[in-house]
């Protein structure tokens, strides 16, 4: 199955050597998100109402020409110590 890796515009730089998300078979897969701005720094330190926003922000579907109704399931997690 053909996969496109998707780097969203204005995303800060992988810190690994992997995309953020692919699109194979018309799906967007998605994973590992951070709450980060375009340089890399941490958005909403302590506030994960305004982290969950940056996250959802960054993988809004609307970019690839989808919708939040298209949105088939979504996992958060936060703060694993």
């Amino acid at each position: 199955m053909p996969r496109k890796p998707v780097i969203p515009a204005g995303s800060p730089p992988p810190m690994a050597p992997y995309s953020p998300g692919v699109v194979a078979d018309n799906i967007l897969y998605v994973s590992g998100v951070l709450a980060m701005d375009g340089s890399g720094k941490t958005v909403g330190v302590g506030d994960a109402t305004a982290q969950t926003r940056a996250v959802l922000e960054s993988i809004d579907p609307r970019r690839i020409h989808g919708a939040f109704d298209d949105v088939g399931g979504c996992e958060c997690r936060s703060g694993c110590r």
